[in-house]
């Protein structure tokens, strides 16, 4: 009997591979990029069955078949058990990369060495076989530093087929010293807006410790990830950590047609130590519209809560329309804005363009209206219409117009906002609540369906179809017999509507959690556009 149970043991033990012989389990502290490739065979399949979904003229099968034929010059993968993954390490010593590791698991060495082996340029690199897998070195030092070295954790996303790690603060010295010879050649507005934006990163950069990334192709399309660890303690931690745990509710409030929905738990008061570098990138450029917007988010963070939504949705009128709700936190908001109205008016550029048009700046005006039987704001844009302007001149000041016209109505507690061609319209939709809300849209059950069960701070959708026929709609206005609009309308017509894409995030234990997805039928929406796209410009490129 004890006989029998060993030789199960033994026939478990060589049939499943040994938890240590995960290659993420092989990362040393100084291994500065771990890449993993899993599920590959799944992988090549979803490929090929999205370039047949294409028109690219594969079969099934084909693309395996190309792919080992390319690199073996035989079909099949000889010695390789593509049932594991496959893994590269890059090792950074000394501030600077000594050299990388690959680990490729192998079901027959003899094949693997007489027909894999053969084919590279190994020169004196070193090869080991261990726990199943074939471990090739750049160099001798390299290896010795690979075995020896203390091994640090890293979580990856699990099922993912392609998967990055970066310990970023391997990386820090390199970066600094970059950011420092740029800055010190820095000219122009342009140079100093970018320098400042270098600076914020080198700050943030101060504050991460790894980040991780992934990616999965399968029949819900392309499921991406990404994981940053802080540093316990730091300002970004601290931020997070003042970030509410629930899932944002606001964008539930935004209409079901939206193209674009946002929504966040963003703590602004709590934001503010990263957003006053963000505010000073414009200081950089225009100081005194940096120190407007930096007194702005101030004294907003007073009145504001930690529920914030927004959205892109298409217009009755051909036009743009942009909406926003934020949950109020105390006190009411029109003193903010009429501030910052007069704040504006009061910038340099705006007082000389007054010089030759009195009426140029913006207009705040308290209760300017009522829709669903409540009172509403607006802030508005307004400038003299040139004195002898034609009617296409007139129709394009009125649409600037109503574009930068925003209304704000507050109901139950909720700050709700409109601006754009369609803003009353719109605005009363939110307020009554009888127009379908974004809680019942097909996006909204994707986003659930994929992260239900995941708690999250923040939400996004976006569709690739709908930014094309508002854009389209717009251009019509202005210019209907165009032709490359007509050839896009087409293009439209024959686009998935269904699809998008979307993303979560989540803030919690000194770390920050991205999810997206990019669905089956946005892929083919976007195949489809930039396959157009390329068409087009070959014409134009032939003189056709």
């Amino acid at each position: 009997m004890n006989r029998i149970l060993a030789i199960l043991v033994v026939l478990v033990c060589t049939s499943v591979p040994l938890a240590s012989a995960l290659p993420q389990q092989y990362v040393t502290r100084d291994c500065a990029v771990f890449l993993q490739l899993d599920r590959i065979p799944a992988l090549i399949d979803e490929v090929e069955r999205y370039a047949i979904s294409f028109g690219l003229g594969l079969s099934r099968g084909d693309l395996s078949k190309k792919i080992s034929s390319g690199i073996f010059g035989q079909e099949g993968f000889p010695g390789i058990d593509l049932r594991r993954p496959v893994a590269m390490f890059l090792l950074y010593q000394g501030q600077k990369m000594s050299g990388g590791v690959f680990m490729v698991p192998v079901s027959d060495q003899n094949l693997f060495r007489t027909v894999v082996l053969s084919r590279l340029p190994l020169g004196d690199s070193p090869i080991q076989y261990r726990d199943g897998y074939a471990i090739i070195a750049s160099s001798p030092a390299v290896m010795a530093s690979f075995n020896g070295g203390q091994k640090k954790p890293v979580t990856l996303v699990s099922e993912a087929q392609l998967s990055i790690y970066v310990d970023m603060a391997l990386f820090k010295d390199e970066i600094q010293k970059a950011i420092q010879q740029y800055t010190r050649y820095a000219q122009g507005s342009d140079a100093r807006l970018m320098r400042s934006a270098m600076l914020f990163y080198a700050d943030w950069l101060k504050e991460m410790r790894g980040a991780s990334y992934s990616l999965s192709l399968n029949q819900k399309g392309i499921e991406l990830g990404y994981t940053m660890d802080l540093v316990p303690g730091g300002k970004m931690a601290a931020m997070l950590a003042a970030t509410p745990a629930g899932s944002p509710d606001l964008i539930g409030a935004m209409p079901a047609d939206s193209y674009v929905a946002l929504g966040s738990r963003m703590n602004l008061k709590a934001s503010l130590p990263y957003l006053d570098p963000v505010m000073g990138m414009f200081e950089t450029v225009q100081p005194e519209l940096g120190t407007i917007l930096k007194e702005y988010l101030r004294d907003a963070s007073l009145l504001y809560g930690d529920d914030y939504a927004m959205a892109l949705v298409p217009s009755k009128a051909s036009g743009v329309t942009i909406l926003g709700a934020v949950r109020q936190g105390g006190g009411s908001t029109q003193a903010l804005y009429r501030k910052l109205v007069d704040r504006l008016n009061g910038l340099r550029f705006v007082k000389r363009v007054r010089q030759e048009d009195a009426r140029f700046g913006l207009v705040y005006e308290a209760s300017a209206g009522t829709v669903s039987g409540v009172s509403y704001d607006t802030i508005r844009l307004d400038f003299t219409n040139p004195d002898e302007a034609d009617g296409e001149t007139m129709r394009r000041v009125a649409f600037v117009r109503e574009l930068l016209t925003c209304h704000v109505a507050v109901k139950n507690g909720v700050e709700y906002w409109a601006m754009g061609t369609d803003a009353r319209n719109r605005l009363a939709g939110m307020l009554d609540g009888r127009a379908p809300a974004f809680r019942t849209s097909p996006a909204w059950r994707t986003m659930t369906a994929s992260w239900g069960q995941y708690a999250k701070n923040g939400l996004m959708y976006f569709s690739l179809s709908g930014l094309l026929r508002e854009a389209v709609a717009v251009i019509k206005r202005f210019d209907p017999d165009n032709a490359q609009t007509r050839v896009v309308e087409g293009m439209l017509t024959r686009l998935p509507q269904d699809g998008g894409i979307y993303a979560m995030t989540r803030y919690a234990h000194n770390a920050v959690t991205v999810r997206g997805l990019v669905s089956e039928s946005e892929i083919q929406a976007i195949a489809q556009f930039f396959l157009m796209a390329f068409g087009a410009a070959e014409k134009s490129a032939i003189g056709e």
